[in-house]
């Protein structure tokens, strides 16, 4: 937030928001059809792709600036939902912290069971269990000064998450957890009944995929492979192969033209299936062209982000990114060279976010801000007023783009902000 804060108030400071150096796009220009990146824009984010890495675990950050920019989404779909963390922390984020549920939460309901007891991620590959789901945007009653800033009391009962995974496993486990663990918000009334977490929550056995049928799903259990976060479909099971369970398969479009969940429509759809993500995309079509505003997916091994699909998805409104630690880089918009998409060979293109630049116009904006192209736009127009040493020298060196040879690493780091002046007002705020 204070990142964001900052770089709007350089562009407005500026003028580069009303009228872009670079692309002579206006403000207007930039929300209607996002920023654009010339021939050196693309160059520089080549240059910057070599120091900053891609990101998987950066995306709780990245979802708290979507709650901030778009605290009205209602409905998400949480695709390969695993341990339930990133299902909680929607509920948190959307739902609120009168709701008492974040990853945080399940994760030390789940140690004091042990239920996590074999699996060398107990918190999630990333650590997204030690999430507390921090809220960036809160009515202002209900945030707490002067301690940490965290949004007390607050809660929203139109939040709907519905959670999938093939592991009966999970899903028997976090529906127990959802509905007889976490705290219950019975004191909250939806439609003259009072609600139960799994009315908001549903945790569901399914694969997905780009259409219906049966599949194998490797087996877990609470003694071998508890909350395996490796697992992907299978076609057949070879020689009645015990490790594998047989699971029901279906697609986003034919589950929410099934369920009548498309009532409110799909706002967020995230996907991490370990390779099947494409499927899943594709038997997503419809509610990708007709309702998603934010579309995630992970940028890993077997997964592909052709020129075509960039292409397609910008005609349909939607501006692509990968995710890292210091910011955004942008895909759409002419800002990523042709020879980084196709297929991706490890987890080294973080996860893709595809924004709908009407559906979510401001987080759009928000992200075309914080991605690398707007920022380093940013810093170059600052001129007098910020100049010093190696604001100069950073200037230059992208001026050079086309030889990273000649750019320091060190120039890189004003891509960063220290987290101090986001806690500066609030002196808990680095035990969250």
């Amino acid at each position: 937030m204070y990142k964001l804060g900052m770089y709007l108030k350089r562009h407005f400071e500026n003028s580069t928001l009303s009228k872009s150096q670079h692309s002579g796009q206006s403000v207007y220009d930039i929300i209607e059809r996002g920023y654009q990146c010339s021939a050196l824009q693309a160059s520089q984010q080549e240059v910057i792709s070599k120091f900053i890495s891609m990101d998987i675990c950066s995306e709780i950050e990245w979802y708290k600036l979507v709650q901030l920019t778009w605290p009205s989404a209602q409905l998400f779909m949480d695709v390969g939902a695993n341990k339930g963390y990133l299902g909680s922390l929607f509920l948190a984020l959307w739902g609120g912290n009168g709701l008492q549920v974040s990853p945080a939460v399940i994760f030390e309901e789940a140690t004091r069971r042990n239920t996590w007891k074999h699996s060398r991620n107990p918190a999630g590959y990333c650590k997204d269990g030690h999430s507390r789901a921090i809220q960036l945007h809160c009515p202002p009653p209900h945030r707490r000064l002067p301690l940490t800033g965290a949004c007390e009391g607050f809660t929203n009962s139109a939040v709907r998450v519905v959670s999938f995974d093939g592991s009966s496993f999970l899903a028997r486990t976090l529906t127990h957890f959802i509905q007889h663990l976490l705290p219950q918000p019975r004191s909250l009334p939806l439609g003259g009944f009072n609600a139960s977490l799994d009315t908001l929550w549903r945790y569901l056995h399914r694969a997905l995929s780009d259409r219906e049928g049966r599949v194998f799903f490797p087996r877990q259990d609470s003694d071998f492979n508890a909350g395996f976060e490796g697992g992907s479909i299978r076609l057949r099971r070879e020689n009645n192969d015990s490790r594998l369970e047989e699971v029901p398969m279906t697609s986003v479009d034919a589950f929410l033209a099934g369920t009548g969940l498309d009532g409110p429509r799909l706002d967020v759809l995230k996907i991490d299936t370990e390779g099947n993500d494409n499927k899943v995309l594709l038997g997503a079509r419809a509610a990708i062209r007709e309702a998603v505003g934010l579309l995630t997916f992970e940028g890993g091994l077997g997964v592909t982000l052709s020129r075509d699909m960039l292409r397609d998805w910008d005609l349909q409104g939607f501006s692509c990114y990968s995710t890292s630690r210091a910011g955004l880089f942008k895909w759409s918009g002419g800002c990523m060279k042709e020879r980084y998409m196709g297929g991706f060979s490890a987890k080294d293109k973080g996860n893709i976010f595809c924004v709908h630049r009407e559906r979510a116009g401001l987080t759009a904006l928000a992200f075309d801000v914080l991605a690398f192209p707007m920022m380093i736009e940013a810093h170059n127009a600052a001129g007098n007023a910020l100049e010093d040493a190696e604001r100069r020298q950073f200037r230059e060196a992208m001026q050079r783009a086309g030889d990273d040879s000649k750019v320091d690493p060190r120039l890189l780091t004003q891509l960063y902000v220290n987290i101090r002046p986001f806690c500066k007002p609030f002196p808990a705020c680095a035990a969250i």
